[in-house]
């Protein structure tokens, strides 16, 4: 579990279309992944395996990463 505290101040008038968060991980521990909200099953959209090419979605404010040892 990770938790970040961030807090952007802008240097005037600047707009923000984007906003990116690159996490690397090592790819034996983070073989699934679930978030809140959803539902806890194997088949629900918010639960599964991390694809090969990588994990990308819009900000979740609650993530679990892990492996059949991280549970």
């Amino acid at each position: 579990m990770m938790k970040m505290d961030i807090t952007l101040t802008p240097k005037g008038s600047i707009p923000v279309d984007e906003l990116t968060f690159e996490i690397p991980l090592n790819k034996s521990n983070g073989r699934f992944f679930h978030y809140y909200p959803g539902r806890w099953s194997f088949r629900a959209p918010n639960t599964g395996a991390i694809p090969s090419d990588g994990l990308q979605m819009v900000f979740k404010s609650y993530m679990w990463l892990g492996d059949e040892d991280r549970a």
